[in-house]
């Protein structure tokens, strides 16, 4: 067996001065693309969580939403009674005033 064939099997690659910097900046680049690799996968891990949680919050603001727009009706449905009832009594008021006493 020649000795590039036994540095090969054995995972060592064989260089000469003149490919050396090539060899690393390779080794290099693929280092980087590996850290990439990492980062990407947790971001994605990331951005699912992300995305459950705003999930999640936009399903309380809309209940949030729902309830204060409830209320907001209510109000104004409460408002006019009170005016009728306000109407009312001052219309009572206003007769026990005009009767003879």
């Amino acid at each position: 067996m020649t000795l590039v064939a036994e540095a090969a099997k054995q995972g060592v690659l064989l260089v000469s001065p003149a490919t050396l910097a090539i060899n690393l900046n390779l080794l290099t680049v693929g280092l980087q693309a590996m850290e990439i690799s990492e980062k990407a996968e947790q971001i994605q891990k990331n951005l699912g969580k992300l995305s459950t949680s705003l999930k999640d919050v936009e399903k309380e603001w809309n209940t949030l939403y729902d309830h204060i727009k409830k209320a907001y009706n209510k109000a104004g449905d409460v408002d006019q009674k009170q005016t009728h009832l306000k109407n009312i009594f001052e219309q009572i008021t206003q007769i026990e005033e005009q009767s003879p006493k």
